[in-house]
């Protein structure tokens, strides 16, 4: 088996990298939004919050929309990217 090195700058090396983690950041989003409903555990690392958090919003009537189903919570993306939009904070500066 035969080795090649490959000699790049470190901008190019930036680049490459950058478009790479790109790719899979964009793969991960398609891979949620491709599921209808998510579970309590899987809203939250979309969110970036956590399970025990998603609960507190759900019994104080705030946090996103959510159905029941046989008893356990679900999430659409739809209702996590509309709560996401509607908790947007604008800043100036």
């Amino acid at each position: 088996m035969s080795q090649s090195i490959i000699v790049m700058q470190a901008d190019e090396l930036d680049s490459l990298v950058a478009q790479a983690v790109r790719k899979g950041v964009g793969m991960a989003v398609k891979d949620f939004k491709a599921k209808v409903y998510m579970s309590e555990k899987e809203a939250g690392e979309y969110l970036g919050l956590s399970p025990s958090t998603l609960r507190q919003m759900r019994s104080q009537g705030r946090g996103p929309e959510f159905s029941k189903m046989g008893g356990n919570v679900r999430y659409t993306v739809t209702d996590l990217d509309k709560y996401n939009q509607k908790n947007k904070v604008m800043t100036h500066g």
